[in-house]
């Protein structure tokens, strides 16, 4: 039986007693108690002897049916209207899954829709303004990135709502789009040097083939030595989320040219460890085969977080040691306006220098793995710093002073 918003008073049940009853309240005529008798789950709740308490007890119910009955009824559009919600589930159900997303980001996406949801849920779809939207983008979040994530999913939630006819204009679209700055600062060439004076050994080593070849961690965490005589070396790019995972499924492959600097680099990388890894060390314990982490192939093979965190412990170094130095450039050299460089940004120092030696910016865009020229341009922007030549010297004037 199908339950609607006024079912609970208007529908009727055929009884010979209690018709001075609310609905669902029954007396039992052999104890002289009174019980509710759920419409839907059909449980009885025993409400005691008190006929003006159970009859209190079930209005008060019925009342709570009625209202939850009609909520479900407005997000399911059975009155014709169709909310926000219906529009928002339409997206995670339908629009979601043909997207084949990670994991991870059908896990982020969900709560942000719950986030929507709990906003602008209850709202009609074609009541919605720009204003309600901008309104909403403003409260939910200050970062500029979350907001910028949750426009993202307000415009395409509006395309789908579009597309099924609930909405005739996608007023997500006509908000501001947000534009993040870039807080983290770039790594300079007179920092890396510092920095990697500061690393172990074996980072050192791997600091100046990334620099070079402009991996990821997970891809630089992956990489295996070459044979001896090879003169090519081909390299899968995974993305993070399938590396941790243990899904090495590549996106795209590289493939490098073994020329003299290459080959010198990754012999720098062999040391007295045997691995078959180009980023290795001798862990200080080895762990069961069974306690292994889905990524590891061999124990000596290092995780992108080790790397990343060996890079923090050698850049946190490097500025102890030159404030403890005083040395004023070593300082300036490791002073940043924003948020410190990380590993990553060694990819956007090496793709800028290759830039600089007069690599192509297409073929930077290859190195670096991306799809888009534009996140390409924005790796190679930020690291020059210009100056002007200014004369203070009067016109006509050429004394040296």
């Amino acid at each position: 039986m199908q339950y609607t918003a006024d079912s609970i008073e208007r529908m009727g049940r055929p009884r010979k007693t209690h018709r001075d009853l609310p609905p669902y309240l029954y007396k039992r005529p052999d104890a002289g108690t009174y019980y509710y008798k759920h419409p839907v789950t059909k449980r009885k709740h025993s409400l005691g002897r008190d006929r003006a308490a159970a009859i209190s007890v079930a209005t008060r119910i019925n009342a709570l049916l009625a209202q939850q009955i009609a909520d479900a009824e407005t997000i399911a559009g059975d009155t014709g209207r169709v909310v926000y919600a219906r529009a928002v589930e339409h997206f995670r159900q339908t629009v979601m899954p043909a997207r084949h997303l990670k994991p991870k980001t059908v896990y982020e996406h969900g709560l942000r829709l719950d986030q929507i949801t709990r906003h602008l849920g209850r709202h009609d779809c074609d009541s919605l303004t720009v204003r309600d939207f901008s309104q909403f983008l403003a409260s939910v979040t200050k970062g500029q990135r979350a907001r910028q994530a949750y426009r993202s999913l307000l415009v395409d939630i509006g395309r789908a709502a579009c597309a099924e006819g609930w909405m005739d204009y996608n007023h997500a679209e006509t908000t501001v789009a947000p534009k993040p700055k870039r807080q983290r600062a770039r790594l300079t060439a007179a920092a890396f040097d510092l920095i990697r004076d500061s690393a172990p050994a074996w980072f050192a080593a791997v600091m100046d083939l990334d620099r070079y070849i402009c991996l990821r961690e997970s891809d630089l965490a992956l990489l295996q030595f070459p044979r001896h005589d090879a003169q090519t070396m081909r390299v899968a790019l995974v993305k993070s989320e399938d590396f941790d995972a243990g899904q090495f499924v590549a996106r795209t492959h590289l493939e490098f040219q073994i020329d003299d600097t290459l080959r010198g680099l990754l012999a720098a990388c062999r040391d007295d460890v045997l691995s078959p890894y180009v980023a290795h060390y001798e862990p200080r314990r080895r762990l069961a085969r069974n306690r292994w982490q889905p990524w590891r192939q061999h124990h000596t093979q290092v995780s992108p977080d080790t790397l990343s965190r060996a890079f923090l412990e050698a850049r946190d170094a490097a500025v102890r040691k030159a404030r403890a130095g005083g040395n004023p450039e070593h300082i300036a050299a490791l002073t940043w306006p924003g948020t410190p460089p990380t590993f990553h940004e060694m990819r956007a120092l090496g793709a800028f220098e290759h830039e600089q030696r007069g690599m192509p910016v297409e073929q930077v865009q290859a190195l670096l793995g991306h799809t888009e020229i534009e996140t390409t341009k924005i790796y190679l922007n930020g690291h020059a710093r210009t100056s002007t030549v200014v004369s203070l010297a009067a016109p006509g004037d050429n004394s040296t002073g």
